[in-house]
């Protein structure tokens, strides 16, 4: 009998529990916040193998997930080259939060950075565009942090089955 007054006890504070974050999260949302969930997508050289013309470059483009990588003058082999002079876009219906690069070397980052690496973090945009002025950029990677705007509150009732133990 103890044990189910306390199963009970717990039970109501969870639940009241619940109902309060999922009251935060409301008013969260009616302030104006209103992308709390965040998503990922990674492109790598094999999304735009056979795509542009090597040495000049050409129009080369991938999209996953509603998000579109995509360089003016480039070339898809073994990396996802980007000429000097060419433009970078990035654009989402979703907004764009983090962008980070990585390079095959750091002589060939297209100047985004003085290392192998490049990170773009606290954007709050749907599109990114970056013009490649002093060299070309040879990517191995490029990963997109992306908020869905809107999201879905989770449902604050606990699970009927769940069982607790003491």
């Amino acid at each position: 009998m103890k044990n189910e007054m306390i199963m009970k006890t717990l039970h109501t504070i969870y639940t009241n529990f619940a109902k309060r974050i999922a009251v935060v999260l409301t008013l969260l949302l009616a302030l104006g916040v209103t992308s709390v969930w965040g998503e990922t997508v990674t492109f790598v050289p094999s999304d735009f193998s056979g795509q542009g013309t090597t040495n000049t470059g050409s129009e080369m483009s991938s999209t996953k997930n509603g998000v579109t990588f995509s360089c003016d003058k480039g070339f898809g082999t073994t990396q996802i080259r980007c000429y000097k002079g060419s433009t970078i876009t990035i654009n989402s219906s979703n907004i764009i939060t983090d962008i980070s690069f990585t390079f095959s070397e750091k002589d060939y980052n297209g100047d985004l950075s003085t290392t192998t690496t490049a990170l773009y973090s606290g954007l709050n945009t749907n599109n990114w565009t970056q013009k490649l002025s002093a060299e070309q950029a040879r990517i191995t990677q490029c990963v997109i942090t992306y908020t869905i705007p809107g999201g879905s509150i989770p449902d604050p009732e606990p699970d009927p089955t769940t069982t607790y133990s003491i």
